[in-house]
């Protein structure tokens, strides 16, 4: 008997065996009557674990379990929410945060354009400017006059 059969033998019992290991198990005690023996041996003390488990009275059992801090399982139960709850708590904050940041990026962003297109603009009413007066200084002798601000009278002297 060895290391090996008396640990497959012990999962087997506790009923956490893989499937794939079976098979060796079932041999080993095939081929060895002391492997069998402390198998039986095994079966034994499970069952008569089992049945004295059964026979203990509820009171008893309520007894042990206040005795040993079932109210403590409670708390524990109850702390673990609470670190539940915080965790939830610092995910959603997590959140907000990442959300704010990317609308201040996007706020940011919006207004660099926003300046850019105003500068842009500038440049071009300047260079527009720039072109009218070489026009008005390539006319022939002409009066210019402004009836408002937005529009130019031309008249050419002859």
């Amino acid at each position: 008997m060895t290391d090996q059969f008396t640990r497959e033998a012990q999962a087997y019992i506790d009923g956490e065996l893989p499937a794939c290991e079976e098979e060796s198990l079932f041999a080993a005690l095939a081929a060895d009557a002391e492997a069998r023996a402390y198998f039986r041996a095994l079966q034994t003390l499970r069952n008569a674990g089992e049945s004295e488990r059964s026979r203990v009275p509820e009171r008893l059992t309520k007894r042990i379990f206040e005795a040993i801090g079932a109210d403590k399982r409670r708390e524990v139960r109850a702390a673990r929410a609470w670190r539940f709850r915080h965790a939830f708590v610092a995910a959603a904050a997590l959140l907000v945060a990442v959300v704010s940041l990317w609308g201040w990026a996007s706020a940011s962003s919006s207004a660099r354009t926003l300046e850019w297109r105003q500068e842009r603009l500038v440049e071009q009413m300047e260079t527009q400017n720039e072109k009218i007066d070489a026009l008005l200084n390539s006319l022939p002798a002409a009066t210019v006059a402004t009836k408002r601000e937005y529009e130019i009278i031309i008249t050419p002297t002859m």
